[in-house]
């Protein structure tokens, strides 16, 4: 029988460390990617309901949407501007969601019920928003989202 002597131990010691270190790393790596996704989902919930935040808070802005959805026809300039404002955050959003995320993950049905309030139809159409969006997002939109205006 062969005596192992004690460099061949510490050897072997320190490759089973080096393994279970491995193994360890894997494991934190794996905790972290997953705290990483819930994160960005939460991102993405909060962005998803600030604009519904601002609406709920501010009764004003309220106004003007329930306005654009009404009688379009007697908004003020200033009340124009307020549509432009807040129609462009939500569809810059969903141009960074568009380029950035895989397609699948898209909030369709969400954006398809967005695109049917009038106050929507007002910023995307009469005040030309459209046409500050990259060309692809708003022939994706046109193509899978937006229901032609009916008159």
């Amino acid at each position: 029988m062969k005596k192992i002597d004690l460099g061949q131990t510490t050897t072997i010691l320190a490759n089973i460390g080096v393994i279970a270190g491995i193994v360890f790393l894997g494991y934190e790596l794996r905790q972290n990617n997953e705290l990483m996704g819930a994160e960005q989902r939460f991102n993405r919930l909060s962005v998803a309901t600030g604009s519904a935040t601002l609406i709920a808070d501010n009764a004003a802005l309220a106004a003007v949407l329930t306005k654009a959805n009404e009688k379009p026809d007697e908004l003020t300039t200033t009340e124009q501007l307020q549509i432009f404002g807040f129609t462009l955050r939500i569809l810059r959003n969903m141009e960074w969601s568009f380029n950035e995320l895989p397609r699948d993950t898209l909030a369709v049905n969400e954006w398809r019920g967005l695109s049917r309030l009038g106050y929507w139809q007002y910023g995307w159409n009469d005040l030309g928003i459209r046409n500050m969006l990259d060309p692809e997002f708003v022939g994706w939109m046109e193509d899978n989202i937006i229901e032609p205006r009916t008159e």
